[in-house]
């Protein structure tokens, strides 16, 4: 029976805004793993100087199992990576998840002894007990696995309900280290942070809710929607956000800018805009900016996140077609709309 409860991640992207990654490695650091991430944007399987310092580091810690998380343009050298950790750990279980994994999981198990479909808190701190117990993964919810030549895609655990009880992910991510180009396994401090984070870490990332009212047929929202048969947007409360916000402004001066990664951040009331804009204009006071489906704006909510510190918003176009947003989309925000956000933006200056 293994007793391990080391646990490596892996993510290919070239900065640190791997949010849903950082949400994973906390969870399992929050229930008393020994988890560590490691970016890998460089991994080159025709070096040998660095593959043997790769293979020093994942020996030396010896991990329960090694997750990949990835998008579908990271698709090739996850297959890479995991071609040579199956070749020179053949022990260690590998398992997928992340959006490409989530909507294509069959051509991810040519690779991954496992895929997590969709939300992968519980199903990861599942999977880790099962190994560290010696039982069989196979029947825990959003697994998905080949058995006998045929795929098998187990139920789908049920959405967290309660956000605020997921634990915080630091700006400077704990047990987190980085492959360089030279092959270097470094471990990561604030110099080497600031080297590979977006806009040298001057940006925090934020996510304060989970999922769309869209279901837009390009999208992978809508793919979630639809997997999930829900479009249910779980918020956390606007005093958790804040905590988050505030203990990061405290204990890293240096960020700039706050980035709302919701897929539309106006999916709350009135009320709980006017609050979340008092607050954090008091508690943490930095620029912020966010995400918005067109059809969402209005004077009065743009006018409260500006008085909040709002300094810029993304909003959609995807056509200036109402035919094509409505029968080919399917996302039912048209073109007056975003009319409407263009002159709410010069009139509210965002």
């Amino acid at each position: 029976m293994k007793h391990t409860k080391n646990i490596l991640l892996i993510t290919i992207q070239e900065d640190f805004s791997v949010i849903g990654l950082k949400h994973i490695h906390y969870y399992l650091l929050d229930n008393n793993y020994h988890s560590y991430l490691i970016l890998m944007p460089y991994f080159n399987e025709n070096d040998p100087s660095a593959l043997e310092k790769i293979h020093k580091f994942i020996s030396d810690l010896d991990p329960l199992f090694i997750g990949i998380s990835l998008m579908s343009h990271e698709y090739e050298s996850a297959g890479k990576i995991t071609d040579y950790l199956k070749n020179n750990f053949p022990t260690k279980q590998v398992i997928w998840g992340g959006m490409h994994p989530t909507i294509a999981p069959e051509p991810c198990l040519k690779f991954a002894d496992f895929v997590c479909l969709g939300e992968g808190e519980n199903t990861i701190l599942e999977y880790a007990n099962a190994l560290r117990d010696g039982l069989d993964p196979k029947e825990i919810r959003n697994l998905v696995y080949f058995e006998n030549q045929q795929m098998i895609k187990n139920p789908l655990n049920p959405y967290i309900e309660n956000l605020d009880q997921l634990p915080f992910p630091e700006h400077i991510i704990k047990n987190s280290y980085v492959q360089e180009r030279s092959g270097d396994v470094s471990k990561v401090d604030k110099k080497i942070f600031y080297k590979y984070a977006k806009y040298a870490g001057k940006i925090y990332d934020v996510v304060t809710s989970r999922g769309c009212p869209f279901s837009c047929t390009y999208c992978c929202a809508g793919f979630i929607n639809n997997m999930y048969e829900s479009k249910k947007i779980r918020k956390r409360s606007i005093d958790n956000v804040i905590l988050e916000l505030e203990k990061a402004s405290n204990d890293y001066p240096s960020i700039e800018a706050v980035y709302f990664h919701d897929e539309n951040f106006l999916c709350r009331s009135k009320t709980e805009i006017g609050y979340f804009a008092e607050h954090y204009r008091k508690k943490v006071g930095i620029p912020f900016s966010i995400s918005a489906i067109p059809r969402f704006v209005n004077y009065e909510t743009t006018s409260l996140f500006k008085e909040g510190g709002l300094t810029w918003a993304r909003i959609g176009l995807q056509s200036g077609s109402d035919r094509v947003c409505e029968e080919v989309y399917k996302r039912y925000s048209f073109s007056k709309d975003f009319l409407k956000c263009l002159k709410i933006g010069v009139y509210c200056d965002v």
